[in-house]
């Protein structure tokens, strides 16, 4: 009896399933490593303060950083300010459940969630800085703030509401008004290309200044704290999600104070 070759047949299903399975675990070692490299930014010393604009901001486009203060920081020493409740559309009562449900998701307290509803900052309409600033005050006077995070001069998206949260800020150190020890970091607007490069941006190189934060990949954290806006979920929400660099990576950027003259 000769000896009979085992041959063995591979569905091709089989193949593009191992292949893709490969590659994955190929880009997941390098996003750890990539990972690992990012600036520590919070410490179990900080009380950090975000200040965002509506509700959806903290996970649409803080969502890495807000994870990476809670871990290091810890979450009670977390904190959010809204400076509106979303209202455009006259749902700002059901944002500002959507806006705890969510930042309960991603490790800040409810306690630690403050959402403002004043004739001054409401949603799509002109904020100046100086109302913005007027309104900061009393959390920063409340607590001894390390960290503040919150949009730079371009907004992300160029919202009016999100720039003005950046200059209102801006204004307080301005005019001298922001504390000592409080440390302002604002989140880098990138381009249109740049910003949906989805989890790809993780490979993508930063300017060497830039303090990098990436997401861990673990239980896809925003992506269900993004699912607590239920207003919110029209269909482009779904792509930005899936798209979106702000899901995955946050570039900050130190604020540089202003050199006040000498009276």
């Amino acid at each position: 009896m000769g000896c009979e070759m085992l041959q063995l047949e591979v569905s091709p299903n089989v193949v593009a399933v191992g292949a893709s399975l490969l590659v994955c675990a190929i880009l997941t070692g390098r996003f750890w490593r990539l990972y690992s490299q990012d600036a520590a930014v919070f410490s179990s010393n900080d009380l950090v303060l975000f200040v965002v604009a509506h509700p959806d901001d903290e996970c649409m486009f803080f969502g890495p950083t807000v994870i990476s203060a809670v871990r290091d920081a810890g979450a009670r020493s977390v904190h959010l300010l809204c400076l509106s409740t979303g209202n455009y559309y006259g749902q700002g009562a059901q944002r500002r459940t959507e806006l705890v449900a969510s930042c309960s998701q991603l490790g800040i307290p409810v306690d630690n969630v403050s959402i403002l509803d004043s004739p001054e900052l409401q949603d799509g309409a002109d904020w100046s800085a100086q109302a913005v600033a007027q309104h900061l005050k009393t959390p920063l006077a409340n607590h001894r703030f390390t960290k503040l995070v919150t949009f730079d001069a371009h907004g992300v998206s160029g919202h009016t509401n999100h720039v003005s949260a950046y200059h209102g800020v801006r204004w307080l150190e301005e005019s001298g008004d922001l504390p000592a020890q409080l440390e302002v970091f604002s989140l880098e607007s990138v381009n249109l290309v740049a910003k949906y490069t989805g989890l790809l941006t993780c490979f993508l190189a930063e300017h060497p200044e830039s303090i990098i934060i990436t997401s861990d990949v673990s239980g896809w954290v925003k992506s269900r704290a993004m699912l607590r806006h239920g207003s919110q979920l029209l269909w482009f929400r779904y792509l930005f999600v899936a798209f979106s660099r702000y899901m995955w990576r946050n570039t900050l950027t130190r604020l540089q104070p202003t050199h006040h003259e000498a009276g």
